[in-house]
């Protein structure tokens, strides 16, 4: 790596150089500027680096200049430990009152411009949460190298964890990416349907604990490094990381436009066949109590309301969004129905829920099956939760 730049909305607010030769911020800045809808971009001023960008729901924005032959999934992973890291020390959107402790991760997780350290837990070995920056100073400036036993357990985990309060948590979150056609359509399948899944170990247990995680059915995807032995793909056996771990991802094709949550489209309505009706339920469901901020937005010309069964909408020059409400009771049924004074092309569903899943898939049991550490009599609370987004939803 090069160099290393944390920008918010407006300005620059924190930049590492890495290389003797960085490159400035100025010069970056005009690159960027000049492929504002680019998130990799090679440098017209010079052949000697390119310049990945990654945006976070945080507001910041993470510039990393690398040289042409570093592989595009290293600054990627990169990112992705470093907010992870900071993420343990402070809320990201207070960078600027961290700077030290920023400095110092850094100076941890690169080792001569290289990635060296892959795990948040292996930073926090190096980086104390007090005297961040008097450690900095008072420290060598030649980087640590990770030495342990067999007995400290794996390098992933950190060293002598403690809890007072032992807890176990699962997530299982699904993202929806769906393109159905529209009522009436010759074809009634769906154009492209199907769910990006992860699950999340939260784990706040003392000592190295060996933990068994048993699923409803197999999975086949991508799998953290602490997963060391599986049975079935349903079965897998780790001892986890402190804190909270992306475990396991998955994709697998699903009819979503048929699950909780479904949309209807319908043109040509209407004596001038002008109008369109948009149909949208919500289906019961005992582990679901309602659905979170359900909203169609429909893509067309100047768009005049002839029915609305319930929620507001509002319209823009391109179309317009039928707010259905931040929460939604299950069994809910509503129609729009609208004139447009030009051709409506598709219409886009968004929501969120808590409780279900679109595959289906379900934790039947996590279980610690050694507990060296954990404390003689030690009965953690468990606990597994499932949460569905929309990542794009589109019925035309």
């Amino acid at each position: 790596m090069e160099a290393i730049f944390i920008t918010d909305a407006t300005s620059l607010i924190f930049e590492y150089p890495v290389s003797g030769t960085p490159p400035a911020w100025s010069t970056i800045s005009e690159e960027l500027d000049l492929h504002p809808d680019s998130d990799i971009v090679q440098s017209t001023s010079s052949s000697n680096y390119v310049i990945y960008r990654f945006k976070r729901a945080s507001g910041l924005t993470f510039v990393i200049v690398v040289d042409p032959t570093v592989a595009p999934a290293v600054p990627a992973q990169f990112v992705q430990l470093l907010t992870e890291s900071m993420a343990q020390y402070f809320e990201l959107s207070k960078l600027d009152s961290n700077y030290d402790t920023v400095t110092l991760i850094l100076s941890e997780t690169l080792d001569n411009g290289a990635p060296y350290l892959s795990e948040p837990d292996q930073v926090r070995e190096f980086v104390s949460k007090g005297g961040v920056l008097s450690k900095l100073l008072s420290q060598s400036a030649a980087p640590h190298k990770v030495s342990r036993s067999a007995a400290d357990g794996p390098y992933w985990r950190r060293q002598n964890v403690r809890h007072t309060q032992n807890e176990l948590f699962v997530d299982i979150e699904e993202s929806i990416t769906c393109v159905v056609r529209r009522q009436g359509a010759a074809k009634t399948t769906p154009v492209v349907s199907y769910i990006n899944g992860a699950i999340y170990l939260t784990s706040h247990l003392s000592g190295v604990p060996e933990i068994e995680l048993s699923l409803s059915r197999s999975i086949s995807g991508g799998k953290h490094v602490c997963i060391t032995k599986s049975g079935a793909a349903s079965r897998f056996r780790f001892t986890p990381p402190d804190g909270r771990t992306k475990l396991l991802t998955y994709t697998q094709d699903v009819n979503v436009s048929s699950h909780l949550v479904n949309c209807t489209f319908h043109t040509g309505l209407g004596l001038q066949k002008d109008e369109f009706e948009v149909r949208v339920g919500v289906i019961m469901n005992r582990g679901v109590k309602a659905v979170d901020n359900l909203a169609v937005e429909v893509f067309g010309g100047k768009i005049k309301t002839l029915r609305n069964t319930t929620g507001d909408f509002i319209t823009s020059p391109t179309g317009g969004v039928w707010n259905l409400g931040t929460t939604t009771p299950m069994g809910f049924n509503a129609t729009f129905r609208g004139i447009c004074d030009s051709t409506v092309s598709h219409v886009t569903l968004k929501y969120s829920l808590q409780g279900a899943v679109p595959s289906g898939l379900k934790v039947d049991s996590v279980n610690i099956v050694a507990a060296r550490g954990l404390g003689e009599g030690v009965k953690p609370y468990k606990g597994v939760k499932y949460a569905t987004e929309v990542a794009e939803y589109v019925v035309r």
